[in-house]
């Protein structure tokens, strides 16, 4: 009787602590990424950020709430939960191999999976003793990865247009010297070729009025030099060379606006990139392109730039800000280590276990079984 007893009262006893302690509840959410682990392999020290992390926490008040805190120490001393981040892709090359032999196409999809549109995700994972704490953190780590997110990618648009912005205006600016050099090599050739025109004016007209006397038909000469030209097919040469400088020189000096309208994008929000509030920053960013994109004149490279920077930011909205935690509602499914089975056969076996402590504590009781300890 006394076994049985202490069998049942062991098995209850190991179902509560198992549905109290032993038990977790987790929710999952995801992240449409198409396939693009740059940017992932980008954010992912992000991810980890202790500091970013409170700056996100800071921009929004929501510093001394109780999930951002459980949060916050995760990060800050380096544990595997309450939250997991990971980048799986949809399609894997194990999902190939598993395809029947008769399906023609299996070797070129093989061939081809990770290069055309293969689809990937960002998942997050957040553990809790309860469901609602749960999809609580999982919907604010979401809210951090996709701010994360959003930084990497502003920032690969700033490295461009700031470090390699200034390297092409440095090649910019050489090439415009250049060309002045050239443009200034020309004019000069023109004047003193004029001069040389206004000296042989009268020896060509003399010439002229001989050649109509005589009447005798031309004779044509292959010329391979502009030295022996007239000082007249010269500088028609000369000028269709200017042109040709004015025209390069004016396409690089557009080029220059355009070139200094990025580089000025980078220097004005550059610094504020991580300052946990990217989605804002891409917001800014996209707006005032668009207010100095509205010029009533004809398209110039400053418009050029700004229409450039509008698009990569709206790029960056479209991907991140779209897919909202609030909009979306994950479900926690429990995660015990721990079945129930396992566990009521854990309390069996330690009710049994303390039957027997009790037999070698008392052992009188061996011969009465039945009796009163």
């Amino acid at each position: 009787m006394l076994l049985l007893t202490l069998v049942i009262v062991g098995a209850l006893v190991a179902l509560v602590v198992r549905e109290k302690y032993l038990v977790k509840f987790q929710a999952k959410v995801s992240l449409p990424m198409a396939g693009d682990l740059a940017t992932f392999r980008e954010a992912e020290p992000l991810f980890s950020s202790a500091e970013l992390f409170a700056k996100y926490g800071a921009k929004r008040n929501i510093s001394s709430d109780a999930d951002f805190q459980m949060i916050r120490e995760q990060l800050a001393r380096h544990r595997n939960g309450p939250i997991r981040i990971e980048h799986a892709f949809r399609l894997l090359r194990k999902d190939i191999r598993d395809l029947p032999d008769s399906y023609s196409p299996k070797e070129e999809i093989g061939r081809r999976i990770g290069f055309d549109a293969i689809q990937s995700d960002v998942e997050v994972y957040a553990s809790a003793a309860d469901p609602e704490s749960a999809i609580r953190l999982s919907k604010l780590a979401l809210g951090y990865v996709r701010d994360s997110l959003a930084a990497a990618s502003i920032a690969t648009s700033m490295r461009r247009w700031g470090q390699g912005v200034r390297t092409d205006l440095a090649v910019n600016r050489e090439t415009i010297a250049r060309l002045r050099s050239d443009l200034a090599s020309v004019e000069r050739r023109l004047e003193r070729m004029a001069d040389v025109k206004d000296r042989y004016k009268e020896e060509k007209d003399l010439s002229a009025l001989s050649s109509s006397a005589t009447a005798s038909p031309p004779v044509q000469f292959q010329i391979t030099g502009t030295r022996n030209l007239s000082p007249y097919q010269q500088m028609l040469g000369l000028e269709a060379d200017r042109a040709d400088i004015l025209e390069r020189l004016q396409s690089a000096e557009l080029e220059r606006q355009r070139l200094e309208t990025f580089l000025k994008f980078s220097d004005l929000y550059g610094a504020r990139l991580y300052d946990g509030a990217s989605i804002s920053l891409a917001k800014e960013v996209l707006e005032q392109a668009e207010q100095s994109g509205e010029m009533d004149k004809k398209s110039d490279p400053k418009e050029t730039a700004l229409a450039g920077i509008a698009m990569q930011m709206q790029a960056v909205l479209s991907r991140f800000d779209e897919a909202r935690p609030d909009t979306l509602e994950p479900e926690a499914v429990p995660s015990g280590s721990v079945g129930r089975l396992m566990a009521l056969l854990f309390g069996m076996i330690g009710g049994a276990a303390i039957w027997w402590v009790l037999l070698l504590i008392f052992p009188a009781a061996r011969s009465r079984p039945d009796g009163t300890i």
